[in-house]
C-alpha cells in the first residue's frame, strides 16, 4: 500500500510555517508551538494514523507505513502540548484522539513503548479554513497569520481539558461523544441515507455511527430512549428500532457511555418525518379518449394521459409494453404525461398508473382501455323494397320518403346526409350491423344523392357509403306501351308465336316497349293460348296498373294492319273460288263463260292477294327485326350485368375476408357477420353464372334467328320468289 506523504504545520501565537517531511525525518517540538498534520497537495489532514512512544519523541505511522515516518522530538517534554491537531472534512480543526478506548480527548498519554491507533475527534475546536494548505506560500518560511492567536490559546483550552479529565482520585472521566452518526431508510423504493428535514416511509430505519470498542450506544427519539447498543471491536456500532415508531416529527439524539465514565453529552443526529400512509388512488384518463358502453376507448396507440393527484407526489404509468413513463402532480393538483414511444397492441389492455409521495408511500390502480385506431369499413346502403315502387332493384320509386336501409359495424353510429335536402340523420347499428332510417323531409323530383358514413365506439370515421335514388312520381303515358313479341321456348316448337297461334309454353315471355323500358309478362296458367293482331302491337292501352275493371270493359286497341292484310288474303280466295266455279258450268252446260261481276275482279284478287302476302312478309320481317333486337338487349344487358358482378365478386371477396379477420382476430365482427358475408360472395357467384348463361343463350339465339331470316330472304326462297 502506498504511503500518504504528510506535512508537518507548525502554529505559534502570531505564525505559522509548513514543513515538508521526509519519510522517517524528525524535527524537534518547541515550546508554545502547535503541530498539525496535513496531507500534501489537500486541505484536509489523515483520517487515520498510528502514534508510539520512545521516551520523549512521539513516533508517527501514518496508514500503510510500517516505520515512523516522522519523529517529534520532546514531544512528551515538561510544557510542551503533547498533542497533533488537524483539519477534518467538514472544514473543522479538532485533536488527534486515541480511537482503542484506552485514550481520553486530551493529550496523547502514551506509556514508554506503547502505540496506539488515533483519529480526529471530539468537540471542534474552531474553523480550520486559516490552515488550509492553499494559505500557505512555502517560499515564505513563517508567515504572519493574525488570527492564529485562538489557535495559541488551544494550550489552555487543552491544558484545562487534561486537567479535567486527568484521573485522580476525587473526578470521573466523560465518556466522548460517538461520531460519523448516519440514519439509514432501507424500505420501499426510496432508500438510502435520510438528511435533516427528510420524511421516509421507514418506520424502522436504522441508525449507524462510530465509538469507543465495548461502549454502549444509547438512541433517544424526541427525548425518550428507544433502545441501545453496544459499539463493537471495529469501533463501528448499528440500531434499529424493534417497534414502528408512529408517523409525525422525529428528533434522535444519541449518547455513548464508556464503562467506568460519564455518558457523553447527547449529540444531536436528525430530525425527520415519518410517513407510512399511501396516498389516495390515483384519477387518470386518456385525452382524447371516448366513453362508451362502460369502457373506454383510444383512438391512438400513443395515448396521452393526464389525471389528479397529491400535489408534488410522483406519477409512474406502466404501459402494456413494459415502458414506463414518469411525471410529477402539479401544484393545482393535476398531471399529465407524455405519450409512450412504442405504439400499443389494437384490443383490450390494461394500463397501471402508480401514484408515490415523497415518502415512498405507494398507491397502484389500474385503467382498463380498448385501443381501436382501425376506422370502419364504409356502411353499405340501400333502397328497403317496401318502399322501391315498380322494378325492384332499380332504385327508381315514387315514394318521396323513402326507408333507406343498410349495415355498418355493429354498434356504431351512422351519419345518413341526404344531398338534395341537406337533412342529416344519425342512427346506430344493432349488434348484427343492421340499420334503417326515414328522411322527415320529402324527396324531390329526380336524381337523389345518399351518403352514410359509421363512427366506431373509438371515434373512428368510415369511408362513405353512397346510394343514389331517383324520386319518379309522374305516371307513365300508355299510349307509349307496345307489346313487341310473344316467345315460346319450351318444345319442339319454338320461337316467336305468330298471331292466332298456340303454344306448349306455360311461361311464355312477353316483350313489350313503353315510356319506362321494356318489360317480361309471364303467365302463371298452365296453358295459354295467345291470339295477337298485328304482331300485338298495341294501339291504345285503356287501363293502368292497379285500376279495377268490369266485365266487358275495352282494356286495349290492337293495331288493324295486320288484321287487315288477313282480310283481303281471305277475299282474294273467295273470288278464285267463284271463278273455278264459272269456268266449270261453262264447261258443263255448254255455256259461254261468264264470269260473275265479282270474279271479274279476280285481277284485283290476285293484285291484293300479292299485296296481302307482302304485307305478311313484312310483318313478319319485322316481327324477327324485333325479336333479334329485344334479344340484343337481352345479351348486352347480360354482359354488362356479368361484368358487375366480377366486380361484385371481387368486393365481396375482401369483405369477407375482412370480416373473418375482424371477427376471429379482433372480436369486431360477429359470427353472423362472417356468414352472411360468406352467402353474399357464394351467390354473387351464382349469379355471375347465372348471368353469363342467359348472356350466352341470348346470343346463340340471335344467331339462330338471324340465320333463320337470311335464308328466309335468300334467292330461290319464298320471300325471294314474291
Amino acid at each position: 500500500m502506498e504511503v500518504e506523504k504528510v506535512a508537518l504545520v507548525a502554529v505559534t501565537a502570531n505564525a505559522a510555517e509548513k514543513v515538508t517531511v521526509k519519510t522517517g525525518g524528525k524535527i524537534k517540538a518547541a515550546a508554545g508551538t502547535k503541530y498539525l498534520l496535513q496531507v500534501i497537495n489537500s486541505d484536509v489532514s489523515p483520517e487515520n494514523a498510528t502514534v508510539q512512544r520512545d521516551g520523549k519523541d512521539l513516533q508517527v505511522f501514518f496508514e500503510g507505513s510500517d516505520k515512523p515516518d516522522l519523529t517529534i522530538q520532546d514531544f512528551f517534554a515538561e510544557g510542551m502540548d503533547s498533542q497533533l491537531y488537524g483539519v477534518a472534512e467538514d472544514g473543522q480543526l479538532y485533536a488527534y484522539v486515541r480511537t482503542d478506548g484506552e485514550g481520553y480527548y486530551g493529550p496523547l498519554l502514551l506509556n514508554e513503548g506503547e502505540s496506539a491507533p488515533i483519529a480526529l475527534g471530539g468537540d471542534s475546536l474552531g474553523d480550520g479554513a486559516p490552515y488550509l494548505a492553499s494559505n500557505f506560500d512555502e517560499t515564505a518560511g513563517f508567515v504572519l497569520w493574525p488570527w492564529l492567536l485562538g489557535l495559541a490559546g488551544i494550550g489552555a483550552a487543552t491544558a484545562a481539558i487534561i486537567e479535567h479529565n486527568r484521573p485522580d482520585d476525587h473526578k470521573t472521566r466523560t465518556s466522548p461523544a460517538p461520531t460519523n452518526i448516519k440514519v439509514i431508510d432501507d424500505v420501499g423504493p426510496i432508500q438510502g441515507q435520510l438528511a435533516n428535514g427528510d420524511v421516509t416511509d421507514d418506520a424502522r430505519p436504522t441508525v449507524t455511527g462510530s465509538g469507543m470498542a465495548g461502549a454502549v450506544i444509547r438512541l433517544y427519539d424526541n427525548g425518550t430512549e428507544i433502545g441501545s447498543t453496544q459499539v463493537g471491536a471495529d469501533g463501528t456500532w448499528s440500531f434499529t428500532p424493534t417497534a414502528d415508531l408512529p408517523d409525525g416529527e422525529h428528533k434522535f439524539t444519541v449518547i455513548q457511555e464508556v464503562s467506568g465514565r460519564k455518558p457523553s453529552a447527547p449529540v444531536d443526529v436528525l430530525d425527520f418525518s415519518v410517513d407510512t400512509v399511501p396516498p389516495a388512488d390515483p384519477v387518470a384518463t386518456i385525452v382524447g379518449g371516448v366513453e362508451n358502453g362502460g369502457d373506454l376507448y383510444s383512438p391512438s396507440n400513443t395515448p396521452t394521459l393526464t389525471g389528479t393527484g397529491e400535489p408534488g407526489d410522483t406519477i409512474i404509468i406502466e404501459f402494456p409494453t413494459g415502458e414506463k413513463v414518469t411525471t410529477t402532480v402539479g401544484p393545482d393538483g393535476k398531471w399529465t404525461a407524455n405519450p409512450p414511444s412504442q405504439g400499443l397492441p389494437e384490443g383490450p389492455v390494461d394500463i397501471i398508473i402508480t401514484e408515490r409521495d415523497p415518502a415512498g408511500n405507494e398507491t397502484t390502480v389500474k385503467l382498463p382501455a380498448i385501443v381501436d385506431t382501425i376506422a370502419p369499413d364504409a356502411p353499405q346502403v340501400w333502397l328497403d323494397p317496401a318502399s322501391d315502387s315498380g322494378v325492384k332493384g332499380d332504385n327508381i320509386t315514387n315514394d318521396t320518403k323513402p326507408k333507406i336501409v343498410g349495415k355498418a359495424e355493429a354498434n356504431s353510429q351512422v351519419t345518413v346526409t341526404i344531398k338534395e335536402t341537406g337533412e342529416v340523420i344519425q342512427v346506430k347499428a344493432d349488434q348484427n350491423g343492421d340499420w334503417s332510417v326515414m328522411p322527415t323531409r320529402v324527396l324531390p323530383e329526380g336524381p337523389i344523392h345518399i351518403e352514410a358514413v359509421a363512427t366506431d365506439a373509438a371515434g373512428n370515421t368510415s369511408q362513405p357509403g353512397t346510394l343514389d335514388l331517383t324520386i319518379d312520381t309522374t305516371p307513365p303515358n300508355y299510349h307509349d306501351l307496345a307489346i313487341t313479341g310473344v316467345l315460346d321456348s319450351v318444345g319442339e316448337i319454338t320461337g316467336n308465336i305468330a298471331n292466332g297461334g298456340e303454344t306448349d309454353d306455360a311461361h311464355p315471355v312477353i316483350s313489350g316497349t313503353g315510356t319506362r323500358g321494356e318489360g317480361k309478362v309471364i303467365p302463371s296458367s298452365r296453358e295459354q293460348v295467345i291470339q295477337s293482331l298485328e304482331g300485338g302491337i298495341l294501339e291504345q292501352m285503356n287501363v293502368r296498373e292497379g285500376d279495377v275493371v268490369e266485365a266487358g270493359q275495352v282494356l286495349l286497341k290492337i293495331d288493324p294492319t295486320r288484321a287487315g292484310a288477313s282480310f283481303r288474303e281471305t277475299e282474294s280466295k273467295v273470288l278464285a273460288l267463284k271463278g273455278q266455279l264459272a269456268r266449270l258450268r261453262s264447261e258443263a252446260y255448254g255455256k259461254p263463260l261468264s264470269f260473275p261481276p265479282d270474279v271479274q275482279a279476280v285481277q284485283r284478287a290476285a293484285y291484293a292477294r300479292a299485296n296481302a302476302a307482302e304485307e305478311k312478309m313484312e310483318s313478319t320481317r319485322r316481327e324477327s327485326e324485333y325479336l333479334i333486337r329485344n334479344l340484343v338487349e337481352q345479351r348486352d344487358l347480360s354482359a354488362s350485368r356479368v361484368d358487375d358482378y366480377k366486380s361484385l365478386l371481387v368486393e365481396s371477396d375482401r369483405v369477407r375476408k375482412m370480416f373473418y379477420d375482424q371477427w376471429y382476430h379482433l372480436g369486431k365482427r360477429t359470427l353472423l357477420d362472417v356468414l352472411i358475408a360468406e352467402n353474399e360472395y357464394y351467390s354473387a357467384q351464382i349469379a355471375a353464372c347465372d348471368t353469363y348463361y342467359n348472356a350466352k343463350a341470348s346470343d346463340l339465339r340471335i344467331r339462330a334467328e338471324t340465320s333463320g331470316l337470311m335464308a328466309w330472304l335468300a334467292p330461290g326462297s319464298e320471300a325471294s320468289a314474291r
